[in-house]
Protein backbone atom coordinates (compact mmCIF):
# COMPACT_ATOMS: atom_id res chain seq x y z
CA UNK A 1 0.00 0.00 0.00
CA UNK A 2 1.69 3.47 -1.40
CA UNK A 3 0.61 6.51 0.20
CA UNK A 4 -0.98 8.63 -2.44
CA UNK A 5 1.82 11.56 -2.99
CA UNK A 6 -1.18 14.03 -4.51
CA UNK A 7 -1.99 14.77 -0.96
CA UNK A 8 1.66 15.86 -0.14
CA UNK A 9 2.94 19.41 0.62
CA UNK A 10 5.45 20.26 -1.93
CA UNK A 11 8.58 22.37 -2.39
CA UNK A 12 7.02 24.17 -4.97
CA UNK A 13 3.49 24.76 -3.50
CA UNK A 14 1.86 27.59 -1.91
CA UNK A 15 -1.09 28.28 0.20
CA UNK A 16 -4.02 28.65 -2.22
CA UNK A 17 -4.76 31.91 -3.55
CA UNK A 18 -7.87 31.80 -5.91
CA UNK A 19 -11.79 31.49 -5.41
CA UNK A 20 -12.13 28.05 -3.65
CA UNK A 21 -16.17 29.51 -2.74
CA UNK A 22 -17.71 27.11 -5.17
CA UNK A 23 -15.37 24.06 -3.63
CA UNK A 24 -16.97 21.65 -1.00
CA UNK A 25 -15.48 20.44 2.36
CA UNK A 26 -15.57 17.06 3.08
CA UNK A 27 -15.24 15.74 6.92
CA UNK A 28 -15.07 11.97 7.63
CA UNK A 29 -16.72 10.51 10.67
CA UNK A 30 -16.73 7.31 12.27
CA UNK A 31 -20.06 5.15 13.01
CA UNK A 32 -21.13 1.65 13.97
CA UNK A 33 -22.66 -0.62 11.20
CA UNK A 34 -25.91 -0.28 10.46
CA UNK A 35 -25.95 3.75 12.17
CA UNK A 36 -26.53 6.56 9.82
CA UNK A 37 -25.90 10.13 10.42
CA UNK A 38 -28.77 11.73 9.00
CA UNK A 39 -31.75 12.20 11.74
CA UNK A 40 -34.50 10.88 9.84
CA UNK A 41 -37.05 13.37 11.05
CA UNK A 42 -35.12 16.83 9.93
CA UNK A 43 -33.06 15.11 7.06
CA UNK A 44 -30.20 17.02 8.64
CA UNK A 45 -27.03 15.30 10.38
CA UNK A 46 -27.49 14.59 13.68
CA UNK A 47 -25.37 17.35 15.71
CA UNK A 48 -24.17 14.39 18.33
CA UNK A 49 -21.65 13.41 15.62
CA UNK A 50 -20.86 17.31 14.60
CA UNK A 51 -18.56 17.58 17.53
CA UNK A 52 -18.55 17.65 21.79
CA UNK A 53 -19.98 21.33 22.54
CA UNK A 54 -17.12 22.55 23.92
CA UNK A 55 -14.05 20.52 21.98
CA UNK A 56 -12.90 19.92 18.46
CA UNK A 57 -15.51 22.70 16.92
CA UNK A 58 -12.86 25.94 17.62
CA UNK A 59 -10.16 24.82 15.03
CA UNK A 60 -12.66 22.12 12.86
CA UNK A 61 -10.96 20.33 10.62
CA UNK A 62 -12.26 19.25 6.94
CA UNK A 63 -10.57 18.78 3.84
CA UNK A 64 -11.28 20.48 0.14
CA UNK A 65 -12.98 18.02 -2.27
CA UNK A 66 -11.16 17.29 -5.86
CA UNK A 67 -7.78 16.38 -5.29
CA UNK A 68 -7.98 14.91 -2.01
CA UNK A 69 -11.00 12.40 -3.34
CA UNK A 70 -13.57 10.65 -1.10
CA UNK A 71 -11.57 7.42 -1.62
CA UNK A 72 -8.72 9.39 0.38
CA UNK A 73 -11.04 9.04 3.62
CA UNK A 74 -10.08 5.51 5.31
CA UNK A 75 -6.39 6.74 5.91
CA UNK A 76 -6.08 7.19 9.51
CA UNK A 77 -2.56 8.08 10.75
CA UNK A 78 -1.39 5.51 13.22
CA UNK A 79 0.41 6.82 16.79
CA UNK A 80 3.50 6.92 15.24
CA UNK A 81 2.53 9.04 12.06
CA UNK A 82 0.51 11.59 14.13
CA UNK A 83 3.72 12.28 15.92
CA UNK A 84 5.67 12.69 12.60
CA UNK A 85 2.78 13.92 10.16
CA UNK A 86 0.30 15.53 11.98
CA UNK A 87 1.18 18.73 12.02
CA UNK A 88 0.79 22.23 10.74
CA UNK A 89 3.17 23.31 8.12
CA UNK A 90 3.25 26.44 5.69
CA UNK A 91 4.25 25.86 2.13
CA UNK A 92 6.51 26.05 0.63
CA UNK A 93 7.62 22.83 2.69
CA UNK A 94 8.24 18.80 1.76
CA UNK A 95 8.86 15.96 3.96
CA UNK A 96 9.04 11.79 3.46
CA UNK A 97 5.97 9.93 2.11
CA UNK A 98 4.13 8.48 4.86
CA UNK A 99 4.85 4.16 4.93
CA UNK A 100 2.18 1.80 5.20
CA UNK A 101 1.17 0.25 8.27
CA UNK A 102 3.81 1.85 10.55
CA UNK A 103 2.83 5.51 9.76
CA UNK A 104 -0.86 5.44 7.90
CA UNK A 105 -3.80 2.60 8.19
CA UNK A 106 -7.08 2.35 6.69
CA UNK A 107 -10.35 2.30 8.44
CA UNK A 108 -13.25 1.20 5.46
CA UNK A 109 -17.03 2.44 6.19
CA UNK A 110 -16.63 5.67 7.28
CA UNK A 111 -19.23 7.90 6.75
CA UNK A 112 -19.14 11.44 5.56
CA UNK A 113 -20.71 14.70 4.87
CA UNK A 114 -19.99 17.70 3.20
CA UNK A 115 -20.06 21.56 3.45
CA UNK A 116 -19.70 24.58 0.44
CA UNK A 117 -17.26 26.77 1.17
CA UNK A 118 -19.52 29.67 -0.24
CA UNK A 119 -22.28 28.60 2.23
CA UNK A 120 -20.27 29.44 5.31
CA UNK A 121 -17.16 31.44 4.55
CA UNK A 122 -17.47 35.16 6.74
CA UNK A 123 -20.98 33.60 7.71
CA UNK A 124 -22.05 35.84 10.49
CA UNK A 125 -23.98 33.45 13.39
CA UNK A 126 -25.88 34.79 16.49
CA UNK A 127 -24.97 33.31 19.44
CA UNK A 128 -27.12 34.84 23.24
CA UNK A 129 -24.08 36.32 26.52
CA UNK A 130 -25.69 37.71 29.12
CA UNK A 131 -29.58 38.32 27.67
CA UNK A 132 -27.84 40.26 24.31
CA UNK A 133 -27.66 38.64 20.95
CA UNK A 134 -24.57 38.62 19.33
CA UNK A 135 -22.68 38.50 16.09
CA UNK A 136 -19.58 35.50 15.80
CA UNK A 137 -18.29 34.72 12.15
CA UNK A 138 -17.55 31.97 10.68
CA UNK A 139 -13.44 31.49 8.65
CA UNK A 140 -12.60 29.04 6.32
CA UNK A 141 -8.76 28.79 6.35
CA UNK A 142 -6.66 27.27 4.45
CA UNK A 143 -4.04 24.85 6.89
CA UNK A 144 -2.37 22.52 5.27
CA UNK A 145 -0.47 19.58 7.08
CA UNK A 146 2.78 17.16 6.61
CA UNK A 147 0.25 14.19 5.83
CA UNK A 148 -2.16 16.45 4.03
CA UNK A 149 -1.68 19.70 1.63
CA UNK A 150 -6.01 19.77 1.33
CA UNK A 151 -6.58 20.68 5.23
CA UNK A 152 -8.61 23.27 5.71
CA UNK A 153 -9.83 24.67 9.61
CA UNK A 154 -13.12 26.12 9.82
CA UNK A 155 -12.87 28.39 12.64
CA UNK A 156 -15.02 31.04 14.88
CA UNK A 157 -14.63 34.56 16.00
CA UNK A 158 -16.53 36.17 18.64
CA UNK A 159 -18.35 39.82 18.18
CA UNK A 160 -15.17 41.31 19.67
CA UNK A 161 -13.21 39.24 16.63
CA UNK A 162 -11.55 37.42 18.82
CA UNK A 163 -10.82 33.38 17.81
CA UNK A 164 -12.46 30.56 19.51
CA UNK A 165 -10.16 27.95 21.10
CA UNK A 166 -11.68 24.84 23.28
CA UNK A 167 -8.57 24.74 25.25
CA UNK A 168 -9.12 27.86 26.91
CA UNK A 169 -11.20 26.86 29.68
CA UNK A 170 -11.33 31.06 30.55
CA UNK A 171 -13.63 31.12 27.60
CA UNK A 172 -15.63 27.90 28.47
CA UNK A 173 -16.20 29.88 32.14
CA UNK A 174 -17.07 33.55 30.73
CA UNK A 175 -19.43 31.83 28.58
CA UNK A 176 -19.03 33.14 25.55
CA UNK A 177 -17.04 30.10 24.36
CA UNK A 178 -19.60 27.97 25.16
CA UNK A 179 -22.41 29.84 23.82
CA UNK A 180 -20.60 30.15 20.42
CA UNK A 181 -19.29 26.52 20.25
CA UNK A 182 -23.50 25.80 20.51
CA UNK A 183 -23.86 28.18 17.89
CA UNK A 184 -21.33 27.27 15.54
CA UNK A 185 -21.92 23.46 15.97
CA UNK A 186 -25.91 24.63 15.11
CA UNK A 187 -24.85 26.08 11.88
CA UNK A 188 -22.13 23.29 10.34
CA UNK A 189 -25.58 21.06 11.19
CA UNK A 190 -27.69 23.67 9.10
CA UNK A 191 -25.14 23.66 6.03
CA UNK A 192 -23.72 20.01 6.15
CA UNK A 193 -25.19 17.58 3.69
CA UNK A 194 -24.21 13.83 3.16
CA UNK A 195 -24.57 12.39 -0.42
CA UNK A 196 -23.29 9.59 -2.14
CA UNK A 197 -22.02 10.96 -4.98
CA UNK A 198 -21.20 14.55 -4.34
CA UNK A 199 -20.41 17.38 -7.09
CA UNK A 200 -16.98 19.44 -7.21
CA UNK A 201 -14.60 20.53 -9.66
CA UNK A 202 -10.91 19.94 -9.68
CA UNK A 203 -8.87 23.18 -8.64
CA UNK A 204 -6.12 24.42 -11.24
CA UNK A 205 -2.46 24.07 -10.51
CA UNK A 206 -1.67 27.76 -10.63
CA UNK A 207 -4.15 28.24 -7.28
CA UNK A 208 -1.56 26.41 -5.10
CA UNK A 209 1.83 25.63 -6.93
CA UNK A 210 4.29 28.40 -8.04
CA UNK A 211 4.78 28.15 -11.87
Amino acid sequence: MFYPTQLLPGINYKLIDCDISELPLIRFIELKDGLDIVDVITGNIQLKYIADPTKHIADYSMNLLGIFEIEHLPITLTNEGKNLYNHYCLPPFENDTPIFPTHFELKVGKKYFTLKVYEINNLLIPYEMDGKILSGKCLVEHTPMKWNFWHFSIRWQNADAAYLHHENDKQIKKGWGRQLSSAARATIVQFATSSPDPEYNLIAKGCYINE
